[in-house]
Formats: structure tokens, C-alpha cells, sequence
């Protein structure tokens, strides 16, 4: 993917692959990577890099903004600005006050000087958000959830998009993050273990106080750690059970490499189980990778080769709508001749000329959750692990309701 001009991308990878590093203003509009919003993205550069290439927005002039320019234009005090702009104001102002100071500061462009206020606080006032694939529709929602509340914390998300050889091991040159005041980590407990390993020391464990609070997201996290997670077989379950119900034989499972054991294990070890329980021999249909493009090559051989199936369930839905690209491509209807199911619950499934049955991941719950995890761990180090599994749930659609439709016409005039 390629970064608008004004965006910066650090490149410390091999040829070929970069570690996008990319600090986003959450308050900024319309879109960019699958968002609702524009993401401003700064350029962290040299020291000798020009002013927009060190962090600071290009459209920002040279004379900075101060809160005791936005307390004299309100005629309230210095203080008073201060904690509302420091999301401090609850119980000390009123919240019409807050407002006022929030609406003058965006019309005069306030940006705060937030290494000054690391010198008083502590604190950075950025938290990190490690994902695995940001441009991927998947992802881009769940970078769009942690944005929402980052923006209403009054936090920039410093974003690294990163990615892992066939061993499942973090791009070279990886070697931590930006001073941060906490991680979201979103499938990449290796990028975890790594950053730990390079804090630490070999004298010294790893402790709170030196890490930031770190907080696994998604399919894949480090068990020992907090983590928001989604249950992996539980919907694969309900979802491979749902193909058998509705007459499904020939059921095949469309899966690919995958840096994501866990997943790509595991959705397949359910599917396996529900064959078993109803009789029924398992297909394996494997692509070198998880684009839409790889899949709806696979599909379309497979089928020539070797015959068509009736079901199919995919790895995810990007996968589920190649799919249905190399179903039609060999000459069968998606929905009459061979029900579909994807996984993930991407918005461009209820879009398609026959809509996909997905299995739905609760996104926005585990972004919710995930970040009052974080807000909770930064505020008391040493609470206790909390670990939250949600269950992912079967949404039906075209794509196996018409075979359902289908199959119940052919049962009739059989009879």
C-alpha cells in the first residue's frame, strides 16, 4: 500500500517489505485505508529533516498555538483551559465549559507541545497500535474501532504495520517502538516477545516498570499477558454444521498460508470435527496466499480438475469472495450450486451480487474492551491479568440461503 505524499514510511526492512510506522491524528476527516476518516500521518525523520518531516503537521505555521492564547479569547484562566484540554475537567469544570475551550482550540488549530507535558507527566499521550495488515478490510475496522477511542481519550495511535516470514518470526530490523504510554497489539504475540526481549536485559526480568502496558487483540496474543480475544472454533463450528443442514455433501475448506497458526489451525481442525460427525470426507484447498486473487485461482482449477464441491467454507471472507469470483469462473452459480460461508464479517460480503454468509467477529466489542483494558492497566500496573474470549456468531445470507432454497425445490420434485 502506498502512504498519501504527506506521509512518511521508514523503511528498515529487506527489499521489498517496510515496517509502516505512522503517527494518526484521530480527529482529522474522510477516508483513507478502509477508515471513515482521513488519518493525518507524520513523518518521524532525522534531525535534519525538514519541520513536517520531525512530526509536525505541514499546514501548521510556525507560531504555535498557547493555552493562554485560547484562555484570553475565553476570558478564563490558564488552568481552567488546561484541564480540559488535558481531559482532567470532570468534577472541576462544567462540562459547557469544556466544550467551549474544545471548540475554540480546533478553530485556532491548538496542537499540544506533548513533550513538554511528557516532562511533567509521565506520560507521551501516544499509545501504539501493532497491526498485523492495516490496508486489509479485517484490520482496517479494527484500526478504526481503536481510533474512536483514542480520539475520545485525547490520544495519538502511533501505527505499525508489520509482517513475518514463513517461520512466523517478526521482520528483521524490528526492534520496539516509539515512547509510548501503552501497546495494542493486534495478531502478534512474536512482535510482543520480541519487544520484551529488547527492553529487557540479561540481568533484569521484564517488569511494568519498564514496559508499557501490553494488550493482545484478535485471534493470536501472548497467552501469559492481557488479551481481548476471539474464540477460534466456535463459529467454524456453527458455521461448517450449517453447510451439513442445509444438504451440503461435499463440503471443502478453502485455506492458504497464513503467519497465524493459531488461526489457520484451528479453523481447520473445527471443520474437520463437524465432517467427522456427519460422515462426510473433508477437501482441502490450499492457496499461496490469503488475497482474493490467489483464492479465485485455486477455486477455478480445483474445480476443473478435479470436480465441482457444494460447500465450501473459506479461511476468511477476503478468501470467501475470491472464491466466489472462481465458482462463477468455472461456470457454476454462487448460492444454487455451491453454498459459500467466509469468516471475519467485512462489510464488502453484504455487498455482493449474492451476499456472503460469514462468520461475524464481534470487532467493535473487542476494540471497546481492549481499550478500557489498557486504560485500566495504565492507571493500575499491577492489577491482576484479566483474559476476555468473545464467541464469533454464523450471519446468514445469500450465498447459502438460495442453496438452501434449491435444494429443498430439488427434495420436492423428487418426491
Amino acid at each position: 500500500m502506498e502512504p498519501p505524499a504527506s506521509a512518511g514510511v521508514r523503511t528498515n526492512a529487506p527489499s521489498g517489505r517496510s515496517n509502516l510506522q505512522w503517527t494518526l491524528d484521530p480527529g482529522a476527516t474522510s477516508g483513507r485505508l478502509g477508515c471513515r476518516k482521513r488519518l493525518r500521518l507524520r513523518q518521524f525523520g532525522s534531525e535534519g529533516s525538514a519541520p513536517w518531516q520531525r512530526g509536525v503537521n505541514a499546514s501548521v505555521t510556525a507560531m504555535a498555538v498557547t493555552m493562554n492564547q485560547i484562555a484570553k479569547r475565553l476570558g478564563l484562566s490558564q488552568a481552567t483551559v488546561s484541564r480540559a484540554l488535558t481531559n482532567k475537567w470532570q468534577g472541576l469544570i462544567s462540562a459547557e465549559t469544556h466544550d467551549r475551550v474544545i471548540a475554540v482550540a480546533e478553530e485556532l488549530g491548538y496542537r499540544p507541545n506533548r513533550f513538554a507535558r511528557a516532562l511533567v507527566t509521565g506520560r507521551t499521550g501516544v499509545v501504539a497500535l501493532w497491526i498485523r495488515n492495516p490496508e486489509a478490510p479485517f484490520y482496517s475496522s479494527v484500526l478504526h474501532g481503536v481510533m474512536g477511542h483514542a480520539r475520545r481519550a485525547g490520544y495519538q495511535l502511533f501505527l505499525t504495520g508489520h509482517h513475518q516470514d514463513r517461520g512466523g518470526e517478526p521482520e528483521p530490523g524490528f526492534q520496539g517502538t516509539w515512547p509510548v504510554d501503552g501497546v495494542l497489539a493486534v495478531d502478534c504475540p512474536r512482535r510482543v516477545r520480541a519487544y520484551m526481549a529488547s527492553v529487557s536485559s540479561a540481568e533484569a526480568r521484564v517488569d511494568t516498570a519498564v514496559l508499557p502496558p501490553i494488550i493482545g487483540m484478535s485471534s493470536d496474543y501472548a497467552e501469559d499477558l492481557d488479551y481481548v480475544a476471539f474464540d477460534v472454533e466456535s463459529g467454524v463450528l456453527e458455521a461448517v454444521r450449517h453447510l451439513v443442514s442445509i444438504g451440503c455433501r461435499r463440503i471443502a475448506h478453502l485455506t492458504g498460508w497464513c503467519t497465524i497458526d493459531r488461526v489457520r489451525r484451528g479453523r481447520a481442525a473445527a471443520y474437520q470435527r463437524v465432517l467427522r460427525e456427519s460422515g462426510l470426507p473433508s477437501r482441502f484447498l490450499s492457496a499461496p496466499n490469503e488475497t482474493r486473487a490467489a483464492a479465485r485461482e485455486v477455486v477455478r482449477e480445483d474445480i476443473e480438475r478435479h470436480g465441482s464441491f457444494d460447500g465450501l467454507f473459506c479461511l476468511n471472507d477476503d478468501m470467501a469472495i475470491g472464491a466466489c469470483c472462481g465458482i462463477r469462473d468455472a461456470g457454476l452459480r454462487v448460492g444454487e450450486d455451491v453454498a459459500v460461508v467466509g469468516c471475519d464479517g467485512i462489510v464488502d460480503g453484504e455487498f455482493l451480487a449474492t451476499s456472503l454468509s460469514t462468520i461475524v467477529q464481534p470487532v467493535e466489542q473487542m476494540c471497546d474492551l481492549a481499550w478500557e483494558a489498557l486504560s485500566r492497566r495504565m492507571a493500575e500496573p499491577t492489577s491482576p491479568v484479566r483474559q476476555v474470549v468473545l464467541h464469533p456468531w454464523l450471519k446468514v445470507r445469500e450465498s447459502t440461503l438460495r442453496f438452501a432454497s434449491t435444494a429443498g425445490a430439488l427434495a420436492l420434485e423428487a418426491n
